[in-house]
C-alpha cells in the first residue's frame, strides 16, 4: 500500500529541521527574553554577569540538572548552554505540535488542525518568555502528542526524551499536567472513547509520575548535603513570598527579628545573616496557619471567580460546550469534560496556597488543548458538526491572540526600560544593588554568546541572596558601604524605602539619610548615608 503524501513530503528529519528552522526564525520576529521570577539565575548567566564557576546551585529547581548544565559550561565555556537547553526542548516541542497538523491533514479532519493549530500558538506565545514552568508543561503536553499522533521510531524517541525532561525541569509543573492527563486517561479507559490503549497510557504514565517523584525526592537530599543552610532559607522564604494572602501584623515576629527585616524579607531584599532557620520556621509555620484560617466559602468562591475570568480559560469553557453539543452525546465528551473540571481544582488550590500566575494558567490549559486533540482526533463528526466545533475555536483563538499580541508590546516597553537603566547603572563607578525586579533585567533579548551584557559592579539580592555562588551581595548592611547605592524604578514605594531606612538605623543606632545621586526617565539611584 502507497503512503500518504504527507508521509512522502514531510518525513521525521524533515518536519524537525522546519521545526528549529521556525525556532531561529522567532528570534528575529520577536524579543525572545527570560521571564522573571526564579529565573533571575538564567539572566545572570545569559547576560554574561555570572563571574563565579557554574555548580549544581546554578538551577536550585534540580540539583541533578544544575550539575549536568554546569558541566557543559566548563566544557564549553563560550557557549551559553541554558539558551541552547531551552530552544532544543522547545524545538521538539515545535515538532511534536505540527505532527499534529500533519496527522490532521492526512485524515482531513479540520477539528483536529485547529487543536494542532491552538497548541503550536501556545508554545510559541511561551517561547516568548523563556520559563521553567511553561517549559516543563510543554515538554509534557508535546510527549503526549508524539506518543498519540506519532507513527514510527522518531515520535517514540521524542516522546522519551521529553517525558523525563519535563519533571527535571520543573517538578510541579509536570505533576500539574500529569495530574490533568491522568483523569482524561482513566476516563478515556473506562469509556473506551480512544483508539489508543488509554489504560496503557496511565499505567505509564502513573508509573513515571512515581518515579520522577523519587527522583526529586533525592534531588532535594542532594541540596541539602551540598548546603543545608542555603536550602532552608531558600524553601522558608519561597512559602512566606508565595502566599499573599496573610496579614504580615497578625504575625509574632521571633525575639531576633524585627518588624522591618519581615518586610524585607518579602520584598525580595533578604538578610540571611540577619535570623536563623530556626526563625523562619516559626514565621514559616504561622504563615501556615493563618493560610488553613483563612479558607472561607468566600474566598474559595471569590478564587474561583478569578479563575473563571480569564480570557483564555472562560475560551477554553465555550470550547468545551461546544464539543459537548457538537457529539451529540456528554458521555462522549466525558473525559474531556473531567480534565477540565480537575484543571479548575488544582488551579484552586493553586490560588489558595500561593499566587495563580500567568505561566501555570498556560501549562493547565496547554494541556487541556492536547486533550482536545486527542479527543477530536477520534472519530469524525461528519461536516456540519465539525463546523459547529470549528466555530467554538474562536474565542479561545481570539483570546490567544489578543494575549500574543500584549506580549509583544510588553517585551518591547521591556527592553526600552532594561537598556535606560543600563544606562544608568553604567554611570555610577561603584557597587550598585538593585531593588527587587526594579533593574527589569528580563527585558533583555536572549542571546548566544555569554558576552557582558550587565555591568561587573551591579550585586543581585532578590533569589540570588544567601545563593552559595553569589558572593557579590551579603545583606542589608551592604548599602552603607563607601560608594554602594541601590537602584529602584522612579514609582517605587515609600514604604519599602522607610523599611529600609528604619531597620539600617535599628542596626547602627545612627539616624540615615537618602541623598539620590542619579536619575533618569525609568529609575534612581539613592545613596544610603549614616549621619554623624
Amino acid at each position: 500500500m502507497s503512503s500518504h503524501w504527507t508521509d512522502r513530503l514531510l518525513p521525521p528529519p524533515l518536519l524537525l529541521s522546519i521545526s528549529f528552522l521556525v525556532l531561529f526564525a522567532l528570534q528575529f520576529v520577536f524579543v525572545l527574553r527570560f521571564a522573571d521570577n526564579d529565573d533571575i539565575v538564567m539572566q545572570t548567566i545569559v547576560s554574561g554577569f555570572w563571574n563565579g564557576e557554574p555548580s549544581a546551585f546554578t538551577v536550585f529547581m534540580n540539583y541533578y540538572l544544575g550539575f549536568g548544565l554546569a558541566v557543559l559550561y566548563d566544557l564549553v565555556p563560550f557557549l551559553d548552554w541554558y539558551t541552547a537547553f531551552f530552544f532544543v526542548i522547545y524545538g521538539l516541542c515545535l515538532y511534536a505540535g505540527l505532527r499534529v497538523l500533519v496527522e490532521a491533514a492526512r485524515r482531513r479532519d479540520p477539528p483536529l488542525a485547529a487543536a494542532g493549530g491552538l497548541i503550536l500558538f501556545v508554545i510559541i506565545l511561551n517561547v516568548q518568555a523563556l520559563q521553567f514552568t511553561t517549559l516543563a508543561a510543554s515538554a509534557i503536553c508535546c510527549a503526549a502528542l508524539a506518543y498519540t499522533f506519532g507513527r514510527g521510531r522518531w515520535d517514540g524517541a521524542i516522546a522519551l526524551i521529553l517525558l523525563p525532561i519535563a519533571f527535571l525541569i520543573r517538578f510541579e509543573a509536570a505533576v500539574l499536567v500529569s495530574l490533568i492527563f491522568l483523569v482524561f486517561l482513566a476516563v478515556s479507559a473506562v469509556l473506551n472513547t480512544t483508539a489508543f490503549p488509554a489504560r496503557k497510557a496511565f499505567v505509564g504514565l502513573a508509573g513515571l509520575l512515581i518515579l520522577a517523584t523519587l527522583a526529586e525526592t533525592a534531588s532535594n537530599r542532594a541540596m541539602i548535603a551540598a548546603d543545608a543552610d542555603y536550602v532552608a532559607f531558600n524553601a522558608a522564604r519561597g512559602q512566606i513570598n508565595d502566599n499573599k494572602n496573610v496579614d504580615l501584623d497578625r504575625i509574632t515576629l521571633p525575639p531576633d527579628m524585627t518588624r522591618d527585616e519581615l518586610v524585607m524579607l518579602v520584598n525580595f531584599l533578604p538578610d540571611p545573616s540577619s535570623y536563623t532557620a530556626e526563625d523562619l520556621q516559626q514565621v514559616v509555620a504561622q504563615v501556615s496557619q493563618n493560610m488553613i484560617r483563612s479558607l472561607t466559602p468566600e474566598r474559595l468562591a471569590g478564587n474561583l471567580y478569578m479563575l473563571v475570568t480569564w480570557a483564555e480559560l472562560t475560551g477554553v469553557l465555550i470550547l468545551l460546550a461546544g464539543a459537548t453539543l457538537c457529539s451529540g452525546s456528554l458521555p462522549r465528551t466525558a473525559p474531556v469534560l473531567m480534565a477540565v473540571g480537575s484543571l479548575f481544582v488544582l488551579l484552586l488550590y493553586v490560588s489558595i496556597t500561593a499566587v495563580v500566575k500567568e505561566r501555570v494558567v498556560y501549562a493547565g490549559m496547554l494541556a487541556i488543548l492536547v486533550c482536545f486533540a486527542i479527543w477530536a482526533g477520534q472519530p469524525h463528526f461528519g461536516r456540519w458538526r465539525s463546523v459547529a466545533l470549528l466555530l467554538s475555536y474562536i474565542p479561545l483563538s481570539a483570546a490567544l491572540l489578543v494575549e500574543g499580541n500584549q506580549k509583544t508590546l510588553e517585551a518591547a516597553q521591556l527592553q526600552a526600560t532594561f537598556e535606560a537603566g543600563t544606562k544608568l547603572v553604567d554611570a555610577w563607578p561603584g557597587k550598585i544593588i538593585p531593588y527587587r525586579g526594579h533593574y527589569e533585567m528580563e527585558g533583555q533579548r536572549v542571546h548566544w554568546g555569554r558576552s557582558l551584557y550587565l555591568p561587573d559592579n551591579l550585586a543581585l539580592s532578590a533569589w540570588f541572596a544567601g545563593h552559595p555562588d553569589n558572593p557579590a551581595y551579603r545583606g542589608l548592611s551592604d548599602l552603607l558601604d563607601p560608594g554602594t547605592v541601590m537602584f529602584l524604578k522612579n514609582d517605587a514605594g515609600r514604604e519599602v524605602r522607610n523599611a529600609i531606612l528604619s531597620e539600617l538605623e535599628h542596626r547602627t543606632g545612627r539616624r540615615i539619610t537618602e541623598d539620590m545621586v542619579a536619575r533618569n526617565e525609568t529609575a534612581m539611584l539613592l545613596r544610603f548615608v549614616p549621619e554623624g
